[in-house]
């Protein structure tokens, strides 16, 4: 919860007045921790951003895999 701490800290010295937007946003934002491998993670936690279909986040199904799921 460490984000939701920093970003509420933010946003009242910027004085948002609908502070809670800012903070549900930094709290799901820690949901990528969780549902991606873990590797991935580690890598863009070091700055190596190799998200995309080479990690095979958002690869869509073949042909042949729409065609046996039917």
């Amino acid at each position: 919860m460490r984000v939701k701490k920093h970003v509420s800290e933010l946003a009242e010295k910027l004085q948002l007045t609908e502070r809670w937007q800012v903070e549900v946003a930094a709290m799901l934002s820690q949901l990528a921790c969780i549902t991606l491998p873990t590797e991935t993670v580690e890598k863009l936690y070091y700055g190596q951003t190799t998200l995309g279909r080479r990690e095979g986040i958002g690869e869509p199904p073949s042909p042949s895999d729409r065609a046996a799921a039917q």
